[in-house]
């Protein structure tokens, strides 16, 4: 057999190991695992951020840059009887407890506390950080979605990050996880590429 030949298969088997593994970040389960009148069950997955730089516009100063942590972590969520009990990261964990309605969606707010900075120019004058989470889970499918907002009290300004889970019954395997969930979020005035660095506090 040619040398090229032999390349050739060792990587379509590569290939069709890497299909047959689990893949947590979007597969539903099984069908043979799926109950579909009901959203009760251990619904796990990976969160991560959608972005550690962004310039968005605020009320007052216009253009902002918000520097926001990188991460991709475990997200765990325990249904039982329209009732949510959530937990997100492994360092630290934060947990959180609320209801899902009749279409399997749930938000859920809280105070939190982390590495957060806001430049005094930029019109937010409340450096008190929240961390909302807010999703869907889908009965039929045994899948679900959201959405992660780290945000100063009553802004939209922040960071974002989404996730995904599947009604499975283990977490997704270390390999796949990267950097821990972080509180942060730093926000300062846009000066565009010529912005004074000195502005933001040392790291």
């Amino acid at each position: 057999m040619k040398p090229l030949h032999i390349t050739q298969l060792i990587v379509t088997a590569a290939l069709l190991t890497g299909c047959a593994s689990p893949s947590y970040w979007y597969e539903p389960p099984a069908p043979d695992q799926l109950n579909q009148m009901t959203l009760s069950g251990n619904w796990q997955g990976l969160a991560r951020n959608a972005y550690s730089h962004k310039v968005a516009y605020g009320a007052l100063a216009g253009p902002v840059e918000i520097d926001c942590a990188r991460y991709q972590d475990l997200i765990s969520l325990k249904v039982t009887n329209g009732k949510l009990e959530g937990s997100l990261g492994r360092a630290p964990t934060f947990n959180f407890s609320t209801t899902l309605n009749a279409s399997g969606e749930f938000s859920h707010q809280m105070p939190v506390r982390g590495d957060t900075w806001i430049y005094g120019g930029v019109g937010i004058f409340s450096n008190e950080p929240q961390l909302r989470i807010s999703g869907k889970l889908d009965s039929a499918r045994g899948v679900g979605a959201g959405r992660i907002s780290v945000t100063p009290k009553d802004e939209t300004l922040g960071c974002d990050g989404r996730f995904q889970v599947s009604r499975n019954s283990g977490s997704p395997p270390v390999a796949s996880l990267g950097n821990p969930f972080k509180i942060q979020y730093w926000i300062n005035r846009s000066e565009g590429s010529s912005r004074d660095q000195r502005s933001w506090p040392s790291r």
